[in-house]
Formats: C-alpha cells, sequence, structure tokens
C-alpha cells in the first residue's frame, strides 16, 4: 500500500510537471503582412508598452510609399527587437511567376533587406503572399531562408514540420475567438500564429481596428510572445 502511494504521488508530480513545462513553451507569434503604416502608427507604439514584438513582412516594392513603412520605421522596429522578414518584391502569386522571376521574387527581396541592415547574415524569414506554395518555391526558399510562412509553416534545419497553420486575423475576428484559438493551441503545446495585415480604422475586412487591438493586447501580455528566430 505504501509503494502505491509513492508510485502515485510520483506519477502526480510528473503529470504537473509536464504540464507546466508545456504552458512554459507555448508562445504566440504575431505576424504583419504587407508593412503598412498602421502597424507603426497603430500596433508598434501600443506593443511598446507591453515590451512586444512581432515579425513584419515587407513588400520590398514599396519601401517608403505612403500607406506602408519607411526604411527608417522599419529600423525601429527591428531595433525595438521586431523580426523584419520578406514578403517579395511585388506581391506575386508565386505559383504563377516563371521561374527567372520567381527567383528574383524569392532572392532579390532578401538582398534588398540584408542591404539595408534590416535582415542579418545568420537568419532570415520569408512570408509567401496569400500564403501560395509549391514544390518550386520551396526549393528556392529553403535555400535561401531559415524558416518560411507558406500554407504552413516550414523550418528549414528540421527533418520533419508539424502542420502549423497560421491564424489569419480580419476585422470581424472577436477576440472571444482568439482566446479559443489560445486554448486549441496551449493544448496541442504550438506557438500560436496570429495575423495581421493593416491597424486602422475603416478598410477593408484586413483592416483590424485599433482599439479593438488595444484590448486583444490586454489579452496578449498575459503570454509569452515570440519571434519566428526563437523557434530555431
Amino acid at each position: 500500500m505504501h509503494n502505491k502511494i509513492i508510485i502515485l504521488s510520483i506519477v502526480l508530480v510528473l503529470i504537473v510537471l509536464f504540464t507546466q513545462t508545456s504552458l512554459a513553451e507555448f508562445s504566440i507569434i504575431l505576424n504583419f503582412d504587407d508593412a503598412y503604416q498602421g502597424v507603426y502608427v497603430h500596433a508598434f507604439q501600443e506593443m511598446k508598452k507591453y515590451n512586444i514584438p512581432a515579425v513584419v513582412f515587407v513588400i520590398t516594392k514599396y519601401l517608403g510609399h505612403e500607406k506602408h513603412l519607411s526604411l527608417k520605421q522599419l529600423a525601429e522596429l527591428k531595433s525595438a527587437g521586431w523580426e523584419i522578414g520578406s514578403h517579395t518584391i511585388n506581391h506575386y502569386d508565386l505559383t504563377t511567376v516563371i521561374p527567372e522571376f520567381l527567383h528574383k521574387e524569392i532572392i532579390d527581396s532578401k538582398q534588398i533587406l540584408k542591404n539595408n541592415e534590416l535582415i542579418d547574415n545568420d537568419f532570415a524569414s520569408f512570408c509567401s503572399p496569400n500564403g501560395k506554395w509549391s514544390p518550386t518555391i520551396e526549393k528556392i526558399v529553403s535555400a535561401n531562408y531559415t524558416i518560411a510562412r507558406g500554407d504552413k509553416l516550414y523550418i528549414f534545419n528540421k527533418t520533419q514540420n508539424e502542420d502549423i497553420i497560421p491564424k489569419v486575423i480580419v476585422k470581424t475576428t472577436s477576440i472571444n475567438r482568439i482566446k479559443q484559438w489560445i486554448e486549441e493551441y496551449q493544448k496541442k503545446d504550438q506557438p500560436l500564429i496570429l495575423v495581421f495585415h493593416e491597424v486602422a480604422d475603416g478598410g477593408n475586412e484586413f483592416f483590424f481596428p485599433p482599439d479593438k487591438f488595444k484590448e486583444l493586447l490586454l489579452l496578449l501580455k498575459e503570454y509569452k510572445i515570440s519571434l519566428f528566430k526563437d523557434l530555431i
């Protein structure tokens, strides 16, 4: 009887430790695609209050354009601990681009960011527009980047990747829905990738309201917020 009690106690302790470890390792990764101005004006200014970083994927053709982030703003984000990644040059559907231009979209966009000291030598992340993916795209991306977001998350130094599917946030996405995703991914012990586009009032379905974003940060600040490079 005494031995059974000891064994049961050990099992319970192991269960508790496993649960605590799983929750401790769970993290949320915030992505901002296209590098719109609202990311700096509305998201970044609020996120600084909680020391929350994010990954912003840049369409290099629009660097410094009126509605998109400037090199100076991106440098400030990087200095604040944000990760800057490539979102191609023109934001084409890469599955429809001929091989010559496919290389340019994937490789030259990285070089532009690297030349402006927004990407370091030892790590680079990539995001395919609209999640479009194919074996040809993967071959080029895997030779030039460490990690990528396509139809799912790809970590190229791993022999096998889990099916981590990003969750795209739109204007109508509720805070309760995001809470449900958090609970779901905690149970799966997988990182939860939340994908935003613009953070601003008005606009199309991909414009997430700033007030709603502030409300979301009150929830997110209770969790570990990571970057893609933290998964390596």
